[in-house]
């Protein structure tokens, strides 16, 4: 498995500071132009470079002054995105990493474009997608959160590219969500289903996995909601078979809940209350 540097922070880091002074030098450049109102020379080629990776705001072929400011909103997104990855993570990586001394894994990730960093994405959940095939969750899992590791390298991403990236993204999170169920890592299962819900709201594969998981915690509540909106969201369609089965499962886990409550309460005042044989109903 490719192995990323323990040492990886500072590099990243670095890496990070000069795209944010990059970017930070596009968007001057871009409200010059706007105010000047001056025309756009033409779009320069891309670079594989990772210092290049905003080269695509350098050169914009824009008409009108809306397009020039949608342009601008945008450079100031990624670089609010960039600024908030630099400051809250101790790590890059928002999945465990299992790092290594191997620094030549993260310099070959960074020297890649976004379009090959999304291709290796791809790799990484077909690979997985093999594993977990032939029942092999835990194997199928690292190679998951290997791609998942890649899309945080992808934050340059914007157009047709962000979309097919947050897609792949999507299926790694729902497939190591499928995973850990297998391996009885239930919170982790909550937590993919969470950042799965953050990119499709209406995933019904995200809702029956995490309401499953929230099931098998005994948070009978939380399970019982995302398992109603999963068989909303599904209408009849593939999964709601599991869908509705689960939910069975959940009745029974509910019942027998409440009995066992019952019981211990019981206990705590004495045992239930004996009737007298004399006594009248």
């Amino acid at each position: 498995m490719n192995a990323f540097a323990a040492g990886m922070k500072d590099l990243m880091k670095s890496e990070m500071e000069k795209e944010r002074d990059k970017l930070q030098g596009v968007i001057v450049g871009l409200e010059a132009r706007l105010a000047q109102a001056t025309a756009t020379p033409p779009r320069s080629s891309s670079s594989s470079s990772w210092e290049s990776s905003y080269a695509k705001f350098d050169h914009l072929d824009v008409d009108t002054r809306e397009e020039m400011e949608v342009q601008i909103d945008l450079a100031r997104s990624n670089l609010i995105r960039l600024n908030e990855k630099m400051e809250s993570k101790s790590c890059s990586h928002n999945h465990p990493c299992c790092c290594s001394q191997n620094r030549s894994a993260e310099i070959e990730v960074m020297s890649m474009t976004t379009s090959q960093r999304i291709e290796k994405m791809k790799e990484f959940k077909l690979n997985g997608n093999a594993f977990f095939q032939v029942n092999k969750s835990r194997a199928a899992l690292e190679k998951y959160k290997l791609a998942l590791i890649y899309y945080e390298y992808c934050f340059d991403a914007i157009g047709d590219e962000k979309r097919e990236l947050e897609h792949v993204r999507l299926l790694c999170l729902l497939n190591a969500a499928a995973c850990t169920l297998g391996l009885e890592l239930y919170a982790q299962c909550i937590e993919f289903c969470n950042e799965a819900l953050e990119i499709d709201d209406n995933n019904p594969k995200a809702f029956y996995r995490r309401g499953k998981a929230h099931r098998l915690l005994n948070r009978h509540d939380l399970a019982r909601r995302d398992l109603e909106i999963a068989n909303e969201l599904s209408k009849g369609g593939k999964g709601c078979n599991d869908i509705r089965r689960e939910i069975m499962l959940l009745q029974q886990c509910e019942e027998q809940y409440k009995q066992a409550t019952l019981e211990f309460a019981q206990r705590a005042i004495g045992g239930p209350r004996k009737t007298d044989d004399n006594e009248k109903e």
